[in-house]
């Protein structure tokens, strides 16, 4: 074995006094979250107990992490890059949620706040084949920039349903979040839907009963239905928080009949 280069000894002199400062750093951490927890009448043997279930939620973050990170050096720049960021809000939300110590001392989420301005590069319209439908920017008196969809005509597949959606492009962290308002009128169709999505898993709002004049719409994140797709359908399942997901405004099939045609108009939007 050849010997290591004057630069690889201090590459290594290097690493070996960061990880002396890490685990110095981590004992200071741990001493002052053990004396905070015990002014809060937390036991000892209770704060072991849940810091030993946060290094295991840790590990299994950590893990999760590295396996994401080699699927994605196995694909394309552009996928690297978003599997790279699905990864850190994934590990946030696991690291958040993982045990009671975190909920205690860790920042949840940060809120989410969207007015719509500018909002085309960052929200898209699906819908179904055969229906029409469009989404634009429109300024309304009192809002400024807000999002107009609106649908010329619904066209029913084979299974009878169609779609409208306004979809958020890119998920986002929500957890610890508790509520959800968004602003909303309609002229023509009546009902929109807010959901929450992410892979076979949503949340579904009450339905928004829209009229001519604005407004604004408020839920506990509770009041969301919590479904998981089973068999090719939907199936209400038991309530659990969301950690992250896209938001979809929705005003097709389950809101309104197919014979309707109108105009949707959405601001607002805040998840705290």
């Amino acid at each position: 074995m050849s010997r290591p280069t004057p630069e690889q000894q201090l590459e290594h002199a290097l690493r070996m006094q960061a990880e002396r400062e890490r685990q110095r750093e981590e004992e200071e951490r741990r001493k002052g979250l053990k004396e905070a927890a015990k002014e809060m009448g937390v036991s000892e043997d209770t704060f072991d107990a849940a810091e030993a279930e946060a290094q295991k939620a840790e590990a299994e973050a950590q893990e999760r992490a590295r396996l994401e990170r080699e699927r994605a050096a196995a694909v394309s720049a552009q996928r690297s890059k978003q599997m790279a960021l699905g990864a850190a809000i994934g590990l946030g939300a696991l690291l958040v949620t993982g045990a009671s110590l975190a909920w205690w001392f860790l920042p949840g989420a940060p809120p989410v706040q969207e007015d719509f301005s500018g909002f085309s590069s960052r929200w898209g319209l699906d819908m179904n084949p055969g229906t029409e439908a469009s989404v634009q920017a429109a300024t309304e008196a009192g809002h400024g920039e807000v999002a107009e969809i609106t649908v010329g005509r619904f066209v029913p597949g084979a299974d009878g349903k169609f779609h409208v959606n306004l979809n958020l492009s890119e998920p986002m962290p929500l957890d610890r979040l508790e509520s959800l308002s968004v602003a909303a009128k309609g002229d023509g169709l009546g009902v929109a839907r807010v959901y929450l999505e992410v892979g076979d898993e949503r949340w579904r709002s009450p339905p928004m009963n829209l009229g001519a004049e604005w407004k604004t719409f408020d839920w506990s994140l509770e009041a969301f239905e919590r479904q998981e797709r089973k068999a090719g359908g939907w199936t209400t399942v038991d309530y659990r928080p969301p950690d992250r997901a896209k938001v979809s405004i929705k005003v097709g099939h389950f809101m309104n009949p197919p014979e309707a045609s109108g105009t949707v108009w959405v601001d607002d939007l805040v998840i705290q």
